[in-house]
C-alpha cells in the first residue's frame, strides 16, 4: 500500500488527505556502503584563466565580473573539446564498475515490467467521422499514429519508427491534419538541435514530401487545404516570422515579422475553424493578429519590407491586429457562434478571467465580462465547445474542470478528477461540435487514466487506464506501512520558475522507488504556479531567493517529520530548476547525500547580461535584467550559484542544447572542482551529450535507460541496495 499526502504548508497546520492503492509486496531496503568512495583516481580539473569584465549599468553604476572559466564557452576550441572528453571519460569510468552496472541493469529490467502488454493504445479521438489514436508497440521506440476512416478502414497516419530509419536522431515537433483529412503536415528534427523541417504526407497513399523550409516552429492549414501558414525561427530558435506557402506552386509570402527578442510567435486556429490567430507573446504581454482561415493564396497581400519598424511587429494587411501590446497585459482568443472569447489578465485578473466581444478588434470598452477571475484560482487552460466553455483550474494545488454554458455564464458546474492532487492534462478535443471534453489524470502513485466528460449530461466516463512563514505546498508519496523513523531514503524534487506547475504525474521510475521503500516528494516552491500568479511572482525577479529557501525548508521539513535523514536524502531537478537547487546546495551543502542536475540553468548573471544568447531578452521578465541598475545586479549575483559543497552530484549537459548552453553545467562543475577537496571532487560527475538537445533522446527505451542510470546513481550514493 502507498500513501499520497499533500501538505498545505510546511509551517502551521496541514491537511493530510490520502488515497491507498495496492502495489507489489514490500522489498526490504538494506543499507550498504556506497561504492563511490572506493573509486580512486583524480577528478578532472580545468585550468583557471582569469578574465575581467567591467559593466556599466543603465543607472550609470559600475560592476566588475571576474571569471576564471570564460574560455570554456568556446565549443569549437580543441582545449574545450578535450576537457569535455576528460569529464565524460571520468563519469564513464566511475559508472563502469561492475556493481553499479549490475544495479543499473536490474533497475532497467524492473522498469520494463510497467509495460502491460505487447501493444498500448490511446483512447480514440473522433473528428468528422474519423477516429484518431496512437499505438505503442512494446518493443518500439516511438508511437505509431493511426486512424479509422468513416468506412471502418484503418490507416497508418505516421510511423515514427519508420521515419527514424537512417537518422541518428528523430524528434517530432507538431502534427496537423488538413480540414478534409487528406493530408498530414508535421515537423521533424533529425539532428537533435531543435531545428525542425516541414513535411506533408498523403495519408491514403503514404507518400511524403519534404518542403524546402527549415527552422519551422508552428503550422496551420487553411480550410481549402492548399496552403500552410507557418512560423520560422531565427538562429536563437525564437519563432519570429510568419509565412504562408502554396503547396501547388510552393510560392511563399511573408505575413508578419516580430523584431522584439523578448517575444515568441505561436500560430493556432480557433476551434470553429473560422480564424487563424498569430500570437506574439513575451513573459508578461501578448499581441494577436488574426486572419480568415478560408483565405485564398492569391488574395493574400505579402508584408512590405518597407513597413517594418525597429523593435516592433509588422504585419501584412491580410492580418488584422486585435489589440496592441500593453505591458503586463496578456490575452488569448477563441471564437464560437459569432463571439470572440478573450482569456485575459486585464483589469487586475492576475489568474485570468474571460471576456467577450463581437469584433475581433476594437477598444477595451467593447469587451464584456463573461466569467471573472477568482482569487487563488488559476486558469491553466481553456477549451471551447459549441455550447460550453471549459476551464482547467487549480486552487490550492488541487486541479479541476469547470464547464460554463455559453448562453448562461452563471450556470457553471465543475468536476474534480479522481486524483485532484495529481496532473490534469487536457485532451486534443478537436471536434468543436461535440458535447464531450476529454482529459487525462494521473498522480505519483496512479498511472494515467483518460476520461470523457459529457458537459450536457454531466457524466464522467473512464476510457483508458494505464522559510519566511509562507505555506509551501508539498506532495509526499510513500508506502502506507512505512515508519516515520527518519531512516527512509527520500528523493525531493522541485522547479519553481515561469509559473509552471510541477505536476504529480505517474512515472515508472518514481513508482519503482516507492516500491523499494523510498519516499518521493515534490516541493511546490514559490516561482511555480501551484497557487496562482501571486505564487509565481513571489519567486521571480527580486523575489527569486524565495525559491531556493522554500526548497531548503521543504527538505528540513522532511527530516523533522521523520520521513528521512540528511545522509539518505537526495534531490533532483532539471533546466530552470537547476538555479534553485544549485543555490540551495551552495547555502546548505549538508542537506543532501546525492543530487542530480539535468541540463541545469546555473548562471543567471552571466546569461542575463549576454544578449547574444537565445533566451536572454525573453527571460528578463522572469529573472530580471542585471544591467538595469545596481540593486538588481547585486541581488542576482547574491544568489547566482556560479558567482559564488557538496553531496554526490551528477550533472548533465548537451552540446546541442539551445535553452541551457553546454558551458553552463561545464563551467559550474569546473569551478566547483576548484572549491572542493580532491576527495569531495571525486563525488561530482558530469556527462555532456554530443548528439541530443535540451530534452534528450526522444525514444522510449533511451529515456528508460536514462532513468535506470539515475536510480542506480541514487542507490549507490545513498548506500542502498
Amino acid at each position: 500500500m502507498m500513501m499520497l499526502k499533500t501538505f498545505s504548508g510546511i509551517k502551521g497546520a496541514y491537511h493530510t488527505p490520502f488515497i491507498r492503492y495496492s502495489v507489489r509486496p514490500p522489498i526490504h531496503v538494506i543499507p550498504k556502503r556506497s561504492i563511490f568512495p572506493r573509486w580512486h583516481g583524480k577528478s578532472p580539473l580545468a585550468s583557471k584563466i582569469p578574465t575581467h569584465n567591467d559593466l556599466v549599468l543603465e543607472d550609470s553604476s559600475h560592476r566588475k565580473l571576474t571569471d576564471d572559466f570564460q574560455w570554456l564557452k568556446d565549443k569549437d576550441s580543441r582545449k574545450v573539446q578535450d576537457y569535455i572528453d576528460l569529464e565524460n571519460r571520468y563519469t564513464q569510468r566511475r559508472m563502469s564498475e561492475q556493481e553499479f552496472k549490475s544495479k543499473e541493469k536490474f533497475v532497467l529490467e524492473r522498469l520494463k515490467e510497467y509495460d502491460e502488454g505487447e501493444v498500448l493504445n490511446t483512447a480514440p479521438e473522433i473528428v468528422d467521422g474519423y477516429s484518431y489514436f496512437t499505438i505503442q508497440h512494446k518493443d518500439a521506440q516511438f508511437s505509431t499514429f493511426v486512424r479509422t476512416d468513416p468506412q471502418g478502414q484503418q490507416q497508418v497516419v505516421l510511423d515514427l519508427d519508420k521515419e527514424s530509419v537512417g537518422e541518428k536522431y528523430i524528434g517530432l515537433g507538431v502534427t496537423k491534419t488538413s480540414v478534409d483529412h487528406k493530408y498530414l503536415a508535421y515537423t521533424l528534427d533529425t539532428e537533435g538541435e531543435s531545428f525542425y523541417s516541414l513535411y506533408v504526407r498523403d495519408i491514403d497513399s503514404g507518400q511524403r514530401r519534404k518542403l524546402d523550409i527549415g527552422h519551422v516552429s508552428n503550422i496551420e492549414w487553411n480550410n481549402e487545404g492548399d496552403c500552410i501558414v507557418y512560423s520560422l525561427c531565427d538562429h536563437h530558435r525564437r519563432p519570429h516570422e510568419v509565412w504562408v506557402i502554396h503547396l501547388g506552386t510552393e510560392e511563399k509570402k511573408r505575413l508578419l515579422v516580430e523584431k522584439d527578442p523578448s517575444c515568441y510567435i505561436d500560430i493556432i486556429s480557433t476551434k470553429d475553424r473560422e480564424f487563424i490567430t498569430i500570437n506574439s507573446s513575451s513573459k508578461n504581454s501578448s499581441e494577436i493578429h488574426m486572419m480568415s482561415k478560408s483565405f485564398r493564396f492569391e488574395h493574400i497581400e505579402p508584408l512590405d519590407a518597407s513597413d517594418e519598424r525597429e523593435k516592433a511587429s509588422s504585419a501584412s494587411p491580410s492580418c488584422v491586429l486585435v489589440r496592441r501590446r500593453e505591458e503586463d497585459v496578456e490575452y488569448y482568443m477563441e471564437h464560437m457562434k459569432g463571439l470572440f472569447y478573450m482569456i485575459t489578465n486585464r483589469h487586475g485578473m492576475r489568474d485570468y478571467g474571460v471576456m467577450t466581444t463581437t469584433r475581433g478588434k476594437g477598444d477595451w470598452s467593447e469587451w464584456k465580462s463573461f466569467f471573472p477571475s477568482r482569487e487563488s484560482v488559476k486558469v491553466e487552460d481553456v477549451d471551447i465547445l459549441q455550447n460550453h466553455l471549459v476551464l482547467y483550474e487549480r486552487e490550492n494545488g488541487r486541479c479541476r474542470v469547470k464547464t460554463i454554458e455559453l448562453d448562461e455564464p452563471h450556470s457553471a458546474s465543475q468536476i474534480e478528477p479522481r486524483e485532484p492532487l495529481g496532473m490534469l492534462q487536457p485532451g486534443v478535443n478537436m471536434d468543436p461540435y461535440s458535447d464531450k471534453v476529454r482529459f487525462s489524470n494521473s498522480s505519483l502513485v496512479t498511472p494515467e487514466a483518460t476520461y470523457d466528460y459529457d458537459v450536457t449530461e454531466k457524466k464522467l466516463t473512464l476510457l483508458h487506464e494505464a522559510a519566511d512563514g509562507a505555506c509551501v505546498p508539498m506532495t509526499v508519496a510513500h508506502r502506507s506501512d512505512m515508519s516515520l523513523n527518519g531512516r527512509n531514503p527520500l528523493l525531493l524534487m522541485g522547479y519553481g520558475a515561469y509559473g509552471e506547475v510541477m505536476e504529480n504525474s505517474f512515472q515508472e521510475n518514481y513508482h519503482y522507488l516507492l516500491s523499494r521503500g523510498w519516499v518521493v516528494a515534490l516541493a511546490h516552491v514559490r516561482g511555480g504556479g501551484e497557487k496562482g500568479d501571486a505564487w509565481h511572482r513571489a519567486g521571480s525577479l527580486m523575489n527569486k531567493m524565495n525559491s531556493h529557501r522554500d526548497f531548503i525548508s521543504c527538505a528540513l521539513h522532511c527530516v523533522q517529520s521523520g520521513y528521512t535523514s540528511h545522509d539518505i536524502m537526495s534531490a533532483m531537478t532539471s533546466s530552470a530548476g537547476g538555479l534553485m537547487l544549485a543555490t540551495a546546495i551552495n547555502e546548505r551543502p549538508d542537506l543532501f547525500r546525492a543530487v542530480i542536475l539535468k541540463v541545469p540553468f546555473t548562471e543567471v548573471v552571466t546569461s542575463m547580461t549576454d544578449k547574444t544568447l537565445a533566451l536572454t531578452e525573453h527571460e528578463h521578465a522572469e529573472w530580471g535584467d542585471p544591467l538595469r541598475d545596481a540593486k538588481t545586479f547585486d541581488y542576482m549575483r547574491a544568489y547566482d550559484p556560479y558567482q559564488d559543497e557538496w553531496p554526490h552530484m551528477w550533472v548533465t549537459a548537451s552540446l546541442l542544447d539551445d535553452r541551457v548552453p553546454f558551458w553552463m553545467p561545464l563551467r559550474y562543475v569546473a569551478k566547483l572542482r576548484h572549491h572542493l577537496s580532491p576527495e569531495l571532487s571525486r563525488r561530482v560527475l558530469l556527462t555532456i551529450d554530443r548528439d541530443t538537445g535540451h530534452f534528450g533522446d526522444g525514444g522510449r527505451e533511451e529515456r528508460r535507460k536514462e532513468r535506470s542510470k539515475e536510480i542506480a546513481f541514487l542507490f549507490e550514493s545513498l548506500g542502498f541496495q
